[in-house]
């Protein structure tokens, strides 16, 4: 049976604007909460070397940041999807697709939330995860929309 939320966003911080309250709505009711995050928004504006790092740094302090901000919102599942920040768009989709549906058909949400189909503010990489996980809803539910991972064939002695 379904059960959750599965977040697909594109970076880091996707997460706390723009899911966060929801999250501690579905944790506090006992709805298990994932995040898929297609980036570490290592292209994005440096801040404060101090609290960020050199800009050389930046994927992976906002990783941190992702992961901390998680934790204290309370999701325990955060599975980065591995693409580049500001290049999503052109991942390739069969790619992405079988990452997304390998996330739903494990975790078997009842509700995914991402972006709209304009990306909320037309950030390219948010309306590429808003088309990448509305293919994979699709292909997830059709036993022939993806390949499911191989499993071994028990024999019988």
């Amino acid at each position: 049976m379904p059960h959750g939320l599965l977040f697909s966003f594109a970076h880091p911080d996707d997460e706390s604007f723009s899911g966060a309250g929801l999250a501690c709505w579905c944790l506090e009711r006992g709805i298990e909460v994932t995040l898929a995050c297609a980036t570490r928004g290592e292209r994005g504006q440096a801040g404060d070397t101090e609290v960020s790092g050199a800009p050389s740094d930046i994927g992976a302090a906002r990783e941190q940041e992702l992961r901390d901000a998680a934790r204290i919102i309370g999701i325990a599942q955060v599975h980065f999807l591995d693409y580049r920040d500001r290049e999503l768009a052109d991942a390739p989709p069969p790619d992405v697709r079988r990452k997304l549906v390998t996330l739903l058909r494990r975790y078997r949400p009842a509700v995914v939330a991402t972006f709209d189909p304009h990306g909320f503010n037309a950030h390219p990489d948010h309306v590429a995860i808003s088309r990448f996980t509305a293919d994979a809803i699709a292909a997830a539910s059709d036993p022939g929309g993806c390949p499911r991972p191989a499993r071994p064939i028990a024999s019988r002695a």
